[in-house]
């Protein structure tokens, strides 16, 4: 299991490589805006670690979970 970081996972790109990473088995933390619509992640929103950007630590995924083995923007 690989932790990914990912960014853009509320699109459309972005929320198939979601559901792809969580039906491998990795780790998928999100970086996204408050008002992000996460309609298109319903079905995995349990598998996935969720931060917002805004007024947020941003060295909050870090710090939880440690190493990050692929940042995809």
């Amino acid at each position: 299991m690989k932790t990914i970081l990912l960014t853009g996972a509320t699109g459309f790109l972005g929320s198939h490589l979601a559901r792809r990473f969580v039906a491998r088995g990795h780790r998928v933390l999100v970086l996204k805006r408050p008002s992000s619509n996460l309609n298109r992640l319903a079905s995995i929103l349990p598998n996935l670690a969720l931060y917002d950007i805004q007024g947020s630590d941003l060295s909050a995924p870090f710090k939880e979970h440690g190493k990050v083995d692929t940042v995809i923007h």
